[in-house]
């Protein structure tokens, strides 16, 4: 089956990857390219990577807990971030936080009770774990409720982690395959690795900062060995850069997320954001696609009047 949709104006609202599918699939179905010929469309596919640097000593623990745990603010649970400012824009751009590893009955209790919630499921629990999960229940409400902060148990196992972008690499990219999905489409190769270049800046920035942190006596650091943590980084699922916003000739869409060589075709999408910065951008994209709605409502204001 096919379906033909008329529009004046279309809007690309996908995941960086699912987006750059679709340009490159349009692109491919024209008889003539329909994207300038120099777009980078597929490539530059980034994330912000993360990875443990130290261990908070067990003595270290309770004050950390007392200090660091996560907080609750007008409904939002907050956490901090040690961030080491830098006005070089060759460094890659971080912080440092805590890490929590929570290990008890109540939190998992509470979790697979939230999610079940969110599922519209009933929750997988056996009356043993539900006995020893409720003391835990308790306390993480007391604590959200009274105190406005995260229950920590005091055997909590807690890590400083850094969060890093990735340097933009262009052999990053994902391509169209030869095989076909379920539904008929060109399948997606992904090619993404983590780079000598990502491993070196996660060094020099975390030596940097643990330097720092050592002068700071009231919180003791175990720092991990760097064969501990520096071969085994991971990405956060954030992936951008694969529809790169800008004016240089490798740019998909221009600064107000429409697609270069093309009247009537707009991408809102992270894989518009040329670099993974380190913080989840699911908000980043929402603000610009809110800009983008009322440009488009006012288009249409002008061409009525």
């Amino acid at each position: 089956n096919s379906v033909e949709i008329k529009a004046d104006k279309f809007i690309i609202s996908a995941g960086a990857i699912e987006a750059a599918r679709i340009l490159l699939e349009l692109n491919q179905s024209s008889e003539r390219s329909i994207l300038k010929p120099t777009a980078a469309v597929g490539c530059y596919l980034t994330d912000h990577i993360s990875l443990p640097v130290a261990d908070v000593s067990k003595i270290s623990v309770p004050r950390v807990i007392r200090y660091f745990s996560p907080f609750f603010s007008k409904g939002w649970m907050r956490s901090f971030r040690f961030i080491d400012y830098t006005s070089d824009h060759q460094i890659q751009r971080s912080f440092f936080h805590f890490i929590f590893k929570h290990d008890n009955a109540g939190f998992s209790l509470a979790k697979e009770l939230l999610t079940s919630l969110q599922a519209g499921k009933w929750p997988k629990v056996t009356l043993i774990e539900l006995l020893h999960g409720a003391l835990g229940v308790l306390q993480l409400a007391i604590y959200r409720y009274l105190y406005s902060v995260l229950y920590i148990p005091k055997n909590t196992k807690i890590h400083l982690q850094l969060d890093l972008e990735q340097h933009p690499n262009k052999d990053n990219c994902i391509t169209l395959g030869n095989e076909l999905d379920e539904y008929g489409r060109q399948s997606v190769k992904i090619n993404w690795h983590i780079s000598e270049q990502d491993i070196d800046g996660a060094k020099s920035i975390s030596n940097k900062m643990l330097k720092k942190w050592s002068l700071y006596k009231k919180i003791k650091l175990d720092v991990l060995t760097e064969n501990q943590y520096s071969t085994k980084p991971y990405d956060a699922y954030h992936p951008v850069g694969t529809c790169r916003m800008g004016e240089c000739k490798e740019s998909v869409v221009d600064k107000n997320l429409k697609v270069w060589g093309v009247e009537n075709l707009w991408v809102a999408s992270t894989g518009v954001l040329p670099s993974a910065g380190t913080a989840n951008p699911t908000f980043t994209i929402l603000c610009l696609a809110e800009r983008l709605l009322g440009q488009i409502i006012n288009m249409k204001r002008f061409k009525i009047e």
